[in-house]
């Protein structure tokens, strides 16, 4: 896939204030807002969280939107593809996926008046799911935020 210059939707330990973001992200962000991608699901482990499609629009996962600085961009994708575990389109090792999806903002404002804005997110793998199934727990409220009692209470 050809790389294109898009913002990126975080659900989880990319959000800002999470560790990765942290480590990886701090300092190359040009814009950020608050956003949501419906008809996903977030599925959670104590580490790290997938997304999913489920195509019904009820199940929402609550993120942000960054946008990174132009100049960085390339070199800042190739390092989450590896953080990501996203080694190539179609190869069977893939953890995520980076595909180009569509995302809800909550600032239309920020986004050139943008209801819904083109972005990467990373994806679960189908391998990752088939995987990893017997310990995801199902997020009820989609919000990375909450994994800590949603987690308690599975």
């Amino acid at each position: 896939m050809e790389l294109k210059y898009l913002p990126i939707f975080v659900y989880g330990t990319l959000r800002p204030g999470e560790a990765n973001y942290s480590a990886t992200l701090r300092g190359r962000v040009l814009a950020r807002g608050g956003a949501q991608m419906p008809g996903t699901q977030l599925l959670l482990t104590p580490a790290y969280p997938f997304l999913r499609f489920t195509n019904n629009p009820q199940d929402t996962v609550t993120g942000e939107l960054l946008l990174l600085h132009g100049e960085i961009f390339a070199e800042a994708i190739a390092e989450l593809d590896e953080l990501e575990g996203y080694i190539e389109e179609g190869a069977e090792d893939n953890l995520y996926i980076r595909i180009i999806s569509h995302a809800t903002v909550a600032d239309p404002d920020q986004w050139e008046g943008r209801r819904q804005v083109e972005c990467y997110v990373y994806v679960a793998s189908a391998e990752t799911l088939e995987k990893e199934a017997d310990d995801l727990v199902i997020s009820s409220s989609g919000d990375w935020t909450y994994k800590d009692s949603e987690l308690d209470e599975a």
